[in-house]
Order: structure tokens, then sequence, then C-alpha cells
């Protein structure tokens, strides 16, 4: 009986997730506070979607971590109820590793969200 095998898609999903948050949110959020040498004390009407933008890309990227957190444990938990065989162990590794970065850059997700809710949005 052959189980699924978290590809290198889901494995790598929520970090890659993450960075392409991190990447873009960080233009979405310093373009309007510094479209030249000085930082303006607010972003201009044009960069008014920023904000809901930058929420959307955090929500997206969680939704992703999430994603790649349950298809990594649900097979995980079907190689483990379908016993072990020996090329089953690269099944588990692979899901394991695929909790333990969705995990991860889920938690680092969300506390990269936090920022667009604590944060001032062009605070010195």
């Amino acid at each position: 009986m052959r189980t699924h095998t978290p590809g290198a898609t889901v494995l790598f999903a929520a970090p890659a997730a993450w960075l392409i948050e991190v990447s873009v949110g960080y233009l979405l959020a310093t373009e309007p506070c510094f479209p030249a040498e000085q930082r303006l004390p607010a972003p201009a009407a044009q960069w008014a979607w920023t904000p809901a933008a930058l929420h959307a890309l955090a929500l997206l990227a969680l939704l992703v971590a999430l994603y790649s957190f349950v298809v990594s444990l649900r097979a995980f938990r079907a190689q483990a109820a379908s016993g072990a065989a020996t090329r089953e162990g690269r099944v588990r590794f692979a899901s394991l590793w695929g909790i333990a970065f969705s995990s991860g850059f889920g938690v680092a997700t969300l506390l990269t969200g936090a920022g667009l809710f604590l944060l001032p949005r062009c605070g010195g």
C-alpha cells in the first residue's frame, strides 16, 4: 500500500510563502513611506491600497502554511497506520520535516503579520 508522499512543493511551501510575504511585504510597507530619501509622516493617497494588500498577503502565507501542515500531518498519520516498510521511512522523514517547516514558518508568518497590527504605518 502506497501512502501519499509530501513532495518538495508541500515541504517547502510554507518557507516559500513566508519568503514571498517578507519580500513583497517589505516593498509594500516601505515604498509608500520612503519614496525618496526623506520619510513621509503618512503614505500618499495613491498608496491607500497597500495595508489591505499587506494583510491579504499575510493571510495567504498563513493559509499556505496551514495547508502544508495538514498535508504533511496526513501523510505522517497514513504512514504510521500502514506499518513501517523500508521505503516508507522516507515518507515519515519528509512528512516530519513538512510538519516542522510548516509549523515553524506558520509561527513566523503570524509574528510578521502581528507587526502589521502593532507597529505604526510610517512611524520612525
